[in-house]
């Protein structure tokens, strides 16, 4: 038996991870991120130790500006609510794994200090 071998054009991965590290008072928390294509997987956790608990994803619909978004993993509402933010904002797919556990008043004070290290490296989410 005689084996042919094809020729597969190989293309440029459109996939591109990244790292980073915000301080919220004492706390280190990291972001992980995958730029896949036309969306983007985003990990937040405790440096030590990383978990996933829970992930979601929250999409735009097609033809309107209504978000859809799901619970992938767990039965806590931080990462939905969190891709649905996200997705807003900048109109293309988040899957979103959301490990902090915080009080009303650090999430909020969290939820800002990640804001803003997404707009400041925005080009490694968008």
């Amino acid at each position: 038996m005689e084996e042919k071998l094809e020729n597969i054009e190989t293309s440029k991965s459109t996939f591109k991870s990244s790292a980073g590290v915000i301080e919220v008072g004492e706390r280190k928390i990291i972001l992980r991120v995958l730029k896949m294509g036309r969306a983007t997987l985003l990990f937040i956790n405790n440096t030590q130790p990383e978990i996933i608990d829970q992930m979601a994803l929250a999409m735009c619909m097609r033809n309107s500006n209504e978000i859809v978004s799901t619970a992938i993993l767990g039965d806590e509402l931080e990462s939905q609510s969190f891709a649905e933010k996200l997705c807003k904002r900048f109109g293309r797919p988040f899957y979103v794994s959301y490990n902090i556990q915080a009080d009303r008043l650090n999430r909020a004070l969290l939820d800002q200090n990640i804001m803003e290290y997404i707009r400041n490296h925005e080009s490694e989410f968008i």
